[in-house]
């Protein structure tokens, strides 16, 4: 089960390999997803969420009623062994309560909604480790506004104590998470990488040989992504490498800002929006760069393109937060930079670009490392999570 599979990010590109990946080894799945229509390739079941913009609004601040019977419906249905939720964050309340106490639930936790109001998981204005929780802290300190705390106070308070008690498991990524998520009272929490269902490698031999300077962002174009960190880095990467050239895949909220940095800073030539582009069209992209840049200043996930560049051999240079120092191993298959130092990105973009030895080594190393983040090792840890969870459910 997922909110939503749009605008597929890669949260909901794990969901959707998750299901095939399950199926392929035989089990009997059925998914179920919220949208406002269904598409080709949306899950089994759909709840459609109402096109009047005041009861979506009585949906998410209060209580999901067409919610709430369809999935006790679909449940008492199918009668699942289990149901693994990915993303629980638009109606937890019906969701949790539509399912029989019976029936073991495990819950993938791909952010750090369950832990922080704003998100984000540290200041927005200083990126220090925010502790404000669902506080009347976060309001005072920025996080949130107040009228938000005031309307989802109750409805966060009250998900969160159900989510606790009906949660037989909870499943996360990488460890800064899980120790955050302990610090608020949450237990039974375990660690599991997310995987990469390979892609072809066939890449566009001509892009390859135009430019072996180029470099890769691949993400959503908002805020705490750190785009604009990277644009000012390249700005003091240009000066002593004049051919550098970055690409970057995504669009978002900040990208007409990320436009305008790049006329400013006079850097139209040296960086390339491309827009989204399909899963298929990525391969070569990995295959003509030396290497993929995460400049996350929020506390990132562990990140589907990051285990994409390993599968593709690719350094990565990432910033030292959230789980990306999980799938980063500084000096081996990437590099770490401090958050939002412009300076410091720059230091290491270019000792990738200029020190071949090390960048032959890192190449090699990423490779190697993504074995711990193949469909099969996936499989194995999240069969021994399912068997353990329906044994022990009493």
């Amino acid at each position: 089960m997922h909110e939503s599979i749009e605008p597929g990010g890669g949260a909901e590109i794990l969901f959707l390999d998750h299901i095939k990946l399950l199926k392929k080894k035989g089990l009997v799945v059925n998914s179920l997803t919220f949208n406002r229509e269904k598409k080709q390739g949306h899950p089994d079941y759909m709840i459609k969420e109402s096109n009047i913009l005041l009861i979506r609004i009585f949906d998410k601040v209060l209580f999901n009623f067409r919610a709430y019977f369809k999935i006790k419906k679909i449940v008492r249905d199918f009668s699942p062994d289990l149901v693994h939720i990915f993303h629980n964050n638009l109606y937890p309340l019906p969701v949790l309560l539509a399912i029989p106490q019976n029936i073991p639930i495990i819950q993938s936790v791909n952010d750090y909604q369950l832990v922080c109001a704003s998100v984000w998981g540290v200041y927005r204005d200083t990126g220090k480790e925010c502790n404000c929780g669902f506080s009347l802290a976060s309001v005072k300190n920025k996080c949130i506004p107040l009228y938000r705390y005031l309307i989802f106070f109750l409805k966060n308070k009250f998900s969160r104590a159900l989510t606790k008690k009906r949660v037989a498991l909870f499943l996360v990524s990488h460890s800064q998470l899980k120790r955050r998520m302990e610090k608020q009272g949450f237990s039974n929490i375990r660690i599991i990488p997310h995987f990469f269902q390979p892609l072809n490698r066939r890449g566009s031999l001509k892009e390859s040989l135009r430019n072996n300077k180029i470099l890769l962002f691949i993400g959503k174009l908002s805020m705490e992504k750190g785009c604009h960190i990277l644009i000012d880095a390249l700005k003091i990467v240009n000066n002593k490498i004049p051919d550098i050239k970055l690409i970057i895949v995504g669009d978002g909220p900040e990208k007409i800002n990320l436009v305008n940095q790049v006329f400013l800073l006079g850097l139209q030539k040296k960086i390339d929006f491309r827009g989204i582009l399909k899963r298929q069209q990525l391969p070569r992209l990995y295959i003509a760069s030396l290497g993929l840049i995460v400049p996350s200043i929020w506390m990132e996930n562990s990140g589907l393109v990051l285990i994409e560049a390993m599968y593709f051999g690719k350094p990565i240079i990432g910033s030292n937060i959230g789980g990306i120092p999980d799938l980063i191993k500084n000096n081996n298959n990437g590099l770490l930079f401090t958050p939002r130092s412009r300076i410091d990105l720059a230091k290491k973009i270019l000792t990738l670009v200029m020190d071949e030895k090390k960048r032959k080594k890192m190449n090699k190393l990423s490779k190697q490392y993504y074995i711990k983040y193949s469909p099969e090792v996936y499989f194995d840890n999240l069969i021994s999570f399912y068997k353990d969870v329906i044994l022990n459910h009493g």
